[in-house]
């Protein structure tokens, strides 16, 4: 988390735990809590300031999701730079919801979730 106020929200949402850092501090205590190994999965919607250590995180075969750059450009990355057995995607909304059927679709399916509960 960027900031110590979205923590409750993480937390409420089920999170085991939630480590508040900024500028990509934060590798040491997630191979803490990760007894070495890394994470499974990285979300990283901030870009340059994260990006590199994002990929540092991760496990054997872990997924790191980029969902854009917030606060600046991704560098460009040599194929070696990626740490190996891991995949990087940059899902985009366009490429899986292609026609406005399948939006109303998703968008129905998403909204009856919701007043599930």
């Amino acid at each position: 988390m960027s900031r110590l106020e979205k923590v409750g929200a993480a937390t409420g949402a089920g999170a085991d735990h939630v480590l508040v850092s900024t500028g990509g501090a934060f590798v040491e205590s997630v191979r803490g809590l990760t007894a070495g190994e890394g994470v499974h999965v990285v979300c990283d919607g901030a870009g340059a300031t994260t990006f590199a250590t994002s990929l540092q995180v991760l496990r054997a075969h872990g997924t790191m999701v980029f969902h854009g750059p917030l606060t600046g450009d991704v560098p460009t990355l040599a194929m070696d730079e990626i740490p190996r057995s891991t995949r990087l995607t940059y899902p985009q909304t366009e490429d899986h919801v292609r026609t406005p059927e399948v939006l109303r679709a998703r968008a129905a399916e998403l909204f009856a979730l919701v007043e599930k509960g």
